[in-house]
């Protein structure tokens, strides 16, 4: 899921002609800033933000990047070593330094978006940072000793040294980068930009306080840093580390601060790893608090739409206790949330529902989701109500089943218009059934009232013929038969609604008949 939430973000965020020109000219501005602090060698140096650079733009423009990375390198390199083949090898290890973190990184880390997340932060920490920085180092050292510009001797100081620039620096810049390419607009209120300005005040005189003195005072700086994550968010966490990274490194240059050591290179090394160290303490922090607001916000919009919802919204435990119930739970069955809250579930549920309901629950400790299941509820007066209802599991952190989530609609009125309708259809077609049973009786009637006419005028003589003889008679009587069939046939699709009243069964007693419209009743 994640290769394809960063592939889609990589389609999204292709880099323009101009969007790579201006990657390159970064690169080639913060690479030859970056060299001006190398001491143990031209073409190392222990503060290196290119490859925060190079890193956050194969995250936020993909692949397609790579030709900005490299040109900018090279151009670097080689105003450096003035050696082409070098500068080629050492700008490929610098390219796919940002390449192989940027893949890992989408990979394993959630891509553009692994600072959103404390568990993607230190994914990002060690695939982005420590990992894919070494691909840099080691070409890069390696093509230096085999171009004759370090010797063997030195190889490990230069790979800690190259390594560590290139790992602070993607440590400490590549946040600043992809929280601001991910969020370009300031929305702060008065308030909050005096306060920014009061804690910039702040990190000048604490960061002045150290640097001239000794790192005995740097627990002046943990004030600020609880300051700064609690009111700010993680990008202008960020923005703040970077800030205090590069005054830091500027009084190192110039010779000053607690840092100082045997030499600059060393100096600078101690700068960073502190900064470093202090980046590793706060962010992952700043992203957690972060995420729990997002998360209290996410869960208030939630509980927001579910209490204001027209369905019925109840939670229970798996033993049936209820934990949550909206406002149109209480609307449809009568309890209000503190009358129903730690009560059982079988109080809304009728006495031939309960094994039913033990079946949901069953179905739910399996995982099974029930839909739209049709049944009835029992209201706080005794009345039922038809419902549809929706079981789903509730499952904590720890992917455990721990309750019942339930979603109810109210069908009763639907039910009842239903139920209606039916009523209305089956007396339409009563009517039309009998409509069409007198009409039927009306049309045989006619023939058969011909047929007996023609006998009854039919001579005696003919009658009393030999070779006719009980032919008349049988044809009379069959008439006779049907004319009955139909008769009856009327009767029936005329008869009226029979009106039922109470009779003294006492004073009928003689057993005389019940007047016409009347029938007998107990």
């Amino acid at each position: 899921m994640n290769q394809e939430v960063a592939q889609k973000t990589k389609e999204e965020s292709s880099p323009t002609p101009l969007g790579m020109v201006v990657v390159c000219l970064v690169y080639i501005a913060l690479g030859k800033l970056g060299l001006s602090f190398a001491e143990v060698n031209p073409s190392a140096s222990a503060i290196w933000i290119p490859t925060a650079v190079s890193l956050a733009s194969f995250l936020i423009f993909g692949v397609r990047i790579w030709p900005a990375i490299f040109i900018g390198a090279f151009l670097v390199n080689f105003t450096t070593t003035g050696i082409i083949w070098t500068s080629v090898l050492i700008s490929l290890g610098n390219t796919l330094e940002g390449f192989v973190g940027a893949y890992l990184v989408n990979k394993f880390a959630g891509g553009r978006k692994a600072l959103n997340h404390t568990h993607d932060f230190y994914r990002f920490l060690i695939l982005g940072v420590l990992i894919s920085t070494m691909v840099s180092a080691t070409i890069g050292v390696s093509t230096l000793v085999f171009g004759g510009l370090a010797s063997w001797e030195n190889y490990g100081q230069i790979w800690i040294t190259w390594w560590l620039g290139d790992a602070t620096g993607a440590l400490i810049f590549t946040p600043v980068i992809l929280f601001w390419a991910a969020s370009r607009k300031l929305k702060l209120s008065f308030k909050k930009i005096l306060e920014s300005w009061a804690l910039v005040g702040a990190v000048f005189v604490v960061t002045w306080v150290i640097l001239h003195n000794s790192l005995s005072f740097s627990y002046f700086i943990i004030p600020l840093l609880v300051w700064l994550v609690l009111r700010f968010d993680p990008r202008e966490v960020s923005g703040y580390i970077a800030f205090f990274s590069v005054i830091t490194a500027l009084n190192v240059n110039a010779g000053t601060g607690p840092f100082l050591n045997y030499d600059q290179n060393a100096s600078l090394l101690f700068a960073q790893t502190f900064i470093g160290v202090i980046s590793l303490s706060i962010l992952p922090l700043s992203v957690f608090l972060h995420e729990q607001k997002l998360a209290k916000w996410k869960r208030d919009q939630l509980a927001f739409i579910v209490e204001s919802s027209n369905n019925a919204v109840i939670s229970r435990t798996l033993e049936g206790k209820i934990t949550y119930w909206n406002k149109a739970a209480e609307n449809l069955y009568g309890y209000s949330a503190k009358e129903a809250i730690g009560q059982d579930t079988y109080i809304i549920t009728p006495k031939e529902k309960w094994q039913e309901l033990n079946q949901i629950t069953e179905n739910i400790k399996e995982g099974i989701r029930i839909e739209s299941l049709e049944t009835t509820r029992l209201h706080k007066d005794g009345s039922y109500r038809d419902v549809i209802v929706t079981s789903s599991p509730i499952i904590d952190d720890e992917e455990n089943i721990v309750g019942v989530s339930t979603i109810t609609s109210d069908i009763t009125e639907q039910k009842k218009l239903q139920r209606a309708a039916l009523q209305e259809r089956i007396k339409s077609e009563e009517k039309l059934r009998s409509n069409f049973l007198a009409q039927a009786a009306h049309e045989f009637r006619t023939p058969l009232a011909i047929i007996k006419g023609n006998i009854d005028l039919t001579p005696e003589e003919a009658k009393k013929n030999s070779k006719l003889n009980g032919v008349f008679d049988s044809i009379n009587e069959e008439v006779n038969r049907l004319s009955d069939l139909i008769t009856n046939l009327l009767t029936v699709t005329r008869k009226k609604e029979v009106k039922y009243r109470k009779l003294d069964l006492i004073a009928k007693f003689d057993k005389s008949e019940p007047k016409e419209g009347e029938e007998l009743v107990k």
